[in-house]
């Protein structure tokens, strides 16, 4: 072979290695559906009776529910299908005004965790109120299940409260990687920093996306744009619609124009509503 054919060979596997990740469709639809479940009551999800929310994946077992006054929720459980501890954190109820608030708070914190990490105070507000119970829940389900895969997920305000879980739940795996951490239109977190430190630990979890569609908005938002200068995570998987799951582009980077961050007039809050084709803005109203 000749000398410019290797290089050529060479400089194409970089390529190919720095601009995608390993990523499952059938396990990202999964999570998904369990992101979409966490909308449902307290209830429904106990008996696993949400309708075709609940039928679209299979019962999780030992479900645990939690709610607090600011009104953010999460849900833990047991998938024997997978041997998969499940925990899904709930996005914005549309009609929620102490959600939204939280949404709103976009200021910035000062994140510990990392070196001059900051983190939108709203999100970390509403995680600060459910860590601590959602820790005690994890260390109880990992002793009955302890050799069991752990999966995280979270749709919206989940995505967010789901990027801010991971890290925690990464020390209670002993500073093991967990096996699939998943979101759908999660928003910015953090700032240039936290998405740093996020890479550099390649996101916490041996599988990882952080899914968009199309002119979504709320991945837009908090603006990247200075004064705001929130960034994103990486690993992104980009839908343009919602007719074929296994057609999508990944971004390893964040903030690629290849992917979200390259829509303009993102203004379409169906796409929001509409990851792998679910229907999320309606479905949640009949499992309430």
């Amino acid at each position: 072979m000749k000398t410019y054919q290797i290089i050529f060979l060479l400089l194409s596997t970089i390529s190919l290695s720095v601009s995608s990740f390993q990523y499952d469709v059938e396990v990202a639809e999964k999570l998904s559906a369990y992101s979409l479940a966490s909308y449902c009551s307290h209830s429904n999800l106990k008996n696993w009776s949400c309708g075709k929310t609940c039928e679209r994946v299979e019962p999780l077992k030992d479900v645990k529910t939690f709610e607090n006054e600011k009104e953010i929720f999460y849900m833990i459980g047991y998938s024997q299908k997978d041997d998969a501890i499940v925990i899904a954190t709930r996005g914005t109820i549309p009609w929620s005004i102490k959600n939204w608030l939280t949404d709103l708070s976009a200021s910035k914190i000062d994140y510990q965790n990392c070196k001059k990490c900051q983190v939108h105070l709203g999100f970390y507000q509403a995680f600060q109120s459910i860590v601590d119970s959602l820790k005690i829940e994890f260390i109880k389900m990992r002793k009955q299940y302890q050799n069991s895969k752990i999966y995280i997920t979270g749709h919206s305000l989940g995505g967010a409260l789901a990027t801010l879980l991971i890290p925690e739940i990464y020390k209670l795996n002993n500073n093991m990687p967990i096996d699939v951490f998943i979101t759908q239109g999660s928003p910015r977190v953090g700032n240039q920093q936290f998405s740093s430190w996020f890479e550099q630990n390649n996101n916490f979890s041996k599988i990882s996306a952080r899914i968009t569609l199309n002119k979504d908005p709320v991945v837009q938002l908090p603006a990247y744009s200075f004064p705001f200068s929130f960034k994103h995570i990486g690993n992104e998987v980009f839908y343009k619609d919602v007719s074929n799951k296994f057609e999508f582009i990944q971004c390893l980077k964040p903030e690629d124009q290849s992917c979200s961050f390259g829509v303009y007039f993102a203004t379409n809050i169906a796409d929001h509503q509409s990851y792998f084709g679910f229907g999320w803005g309606t479905e949640l109203l009949f499992c309430r």
